[in-house]
This record gives structure tokens, C-alpha cells and sequence, in this order.
């Protein structure tokens, strides 16, 4: 099997390529250096294009004889075991009037649960096969690390990568999974696993330090499970019955500035503020990829 594949860095505002991956109909010609031209059109809502297809990439490609060999075994490095915090339920939210949040509400609870959280550093290696793989991430408990995680790119671009993974409950062992999976012919590596027992760590549940300030500069700040006006040094119980819960909360990708590399569930924000996982686009953007390859030359 054979395929082309390139890193794809396209304009801020275009998030959702990554890379791009061809196969042809036919094999590559050995000796020969093909050129691939790639080119993104943006969509608004599935409907009509921004513009024009943009060229954001142009690859040269030299293709050699004979098979291109086994993916690498990549493995994680765990740090000790540490804590995030989640926020409790019910929480408290106030409305974008700003625009600040690009329309949506910014949420906090007066009380914040500690959870397990675990981060490591990638060990992929040194092989000319991580510039034709992606990585891809796992976790779990017990010595398993089976939950997907994330899907980090182009594995030559995470040499020094963290990744990390905020638990919803405790247990006696808590696991980080990588491996490999490859551009050319799908095929995928070895799962490198490694776990850390629970030890000693204590976890609870904390204040949270910023809630009233948040309050203060609020002008109308409600529940965000009943929509109830909330009134500054009420309670849940004040306003009646809450379905108290917690979200998922786990997340999997590269390190992030606590260089845990978890991403927190209570993030908020959207493409003009650069937000988390809670985050919105401004606008929601189809990419098609255009990928014209050319024959260059023939080596002789």
C-alpha cells in the first residue's frame, strides 16, 4: 500500500484540518518525485464557500523501492500522580453581555471537587516513519488503558509532547495509553501502557477563590440548571430542587499551560477568545481538501 500524507497549517480561523492523507488508485512509481498541491475551501453551515480554494501546502515527495517498514513501539513516561478540580453542581452562570465570550455565558460553582489527574511525556523514538503516523492516546484504570483519548496529528510533530488524563472517580490504579497509527496503509503500532497505583494522594472538595468575585461583576447572574435568578448568599436548597451532577470532565491532549496536558471540563470561551473544550466556533467550517498531485520528474 502507498499513500501521500502532509501536515496541513491553514489559516487561524480553519481548526478542523490537521492533515491530509491521499492514496492513489495505482502505486507510486519508484524513482520518481511527485509533487502534491493542497488547497482548503472553508464552508459556512454546509452552504455556500468563503472563496476561492487557498494553496496551503506544497510537498515534495521522492519515492524509494521496497517496503517502508514496521512503526516504532512508543511508550509514555508518567510524572506522579496530581489533583484538578472539576466544579460542583449547581453552578452559577452569567450572561455574555460583553460579547466577550462571543455570546455565550460564563459559568462557575462556589465549590470546586478535587479529582485524580495524570500526565506523562510521549517516547516515540527516533524513526523516519513518524513523518507517515498519528498518535493516538488511551486511558484507563486496573492496569488497562482502553477509553479513547485524543488524536494529537502528525506523530514527528510530539516528540516532546505531554499528554494527560483528569479522572472522574478514584481507583486503585490509573493508566496513560500511545500508540502509532499509520498514514500509509492504516495499520497500528503496539499500545505502550504505562500505570501509577492511588498511593497517598487525599482529594476533597475546595472553595472556590474566584466565585465572588465572579458574582460582583455579574449584573444578572442566574442558576444554569433551572435558569432561576440567583440571589448573592443563597444557597441550592433557597431556590428549591437541583439535579446536582458532574460532567465528563476527562480530556486527552497535548500539554497545556499547567503542563499537565489535560484540558479542563469548566473551560469556556470560542474562536475569538481561544477556548476549550466548552468552546463554540464563530463560524461552524466544512473543509473540503483539494490534492492535485503531478508527476515532477523521472530519476534516471
Amino acid at each position: 500500500a502507498h499513500a501521500l500524507a502532509a501536515g496541513v497549517r491553514p489559516p487561524a480561523l480553519w481548526r478542523s484540518v490537521t492533515f491530509v492523507v491521499w492514496r492513489p488508485a495505482e502505486e507510486f512509481v519508484a524513482g520518481v518525485v511527485y509533487t502534491a498541491r493542497i488547497s482548503v475551501i472553508p464552508e459556512v453551515f454546509g452552504e455556500e464557500p468563503l472563496g476561492d480554494p487557498e494553496l496551503v501546502a506544497t510537498v515534495a515527495l521522492t519515492v524509494a523501492a521496497g517496503a517502508a517498514g514496521s512503526l516504532p513501539a512508543p511508550s509514555v513516561t508518567l510524572d506522579p500522580l496530581g489533583k484538578s478540580e472539576r466544579d460542583r453542581d449547581p453552578r452559577v452562570c452569567c450572561p455574555d453581555v460583553g460579547g466577550a465570550g462571543c455570546g455565550f455565558p460564563t459559568c462557575e460553582a462556589s465549590m470546586r471537587d478535587e479529582l485524580p489527574n495524570l500526565s506523562g511525556a510521549l517516547e516515540l523514538g527516533d524513526d523516519a516513519l513518524l513523518t507517515q503516523s498519528y498518535v493516538r492516546t488511551y486511558s484507563g484504570v486496573g492496569g488497562v488503558a482502553e477509553s479513547d483519548g485524543a488524536v494529537l496529528g502528525v506523530a514527528s510533530d510530539h516528540l516532546t509532547t505531554t499528554i494527560g488524563w483528569r479522572f472522574d472517580a478514584t481507583a486503585d490504579e490509573y493508566c496513560l495509553g500511545v500508540e502509532l497509527v499509520s498514514f500509509i496503509d492504516g495499520s497500528v503500532s503496539s499500545r505502550g501502557i504505562a500505570c501509577t497505583p492511588h498511593g497517598g494522594l487525599e482529594l476533597g472538595a475546595v472553595p472556590n477563590d474566584n466565585f465572588d468575585a465572579f458574582i460582583e461583576s455579574c449584573e444578572a447572574p442566574y442558576w444554569e440548571d433551572t435558569m432561576e435568578p440567583y440571589v448573592p448568599g443563597s444557597s441550592s436548597d433557597d431556590r428549591g430542587d437541583t439535579d446536582g451532577g458532574s460532567d465528563d470532565g476527562a480530556s486527552s491532549g497535548e500539554s497545556g499551560d499547567d503542563g499537565s496536558g489535560s484540558l479542563d471540563g469548566d473551560a469556556r470561551g470560542c474562536a475569538c477568545t481561544g477556548g476549550g473544550p466548552a468552546s463554540t466556533d464563530m463560524l461552524s467550517l466544512g473543509v473540503f481538501v483539494l490534492l492535485g498531485l503531478t508527476l515532477r520528474r523521472r530519476r534516471r
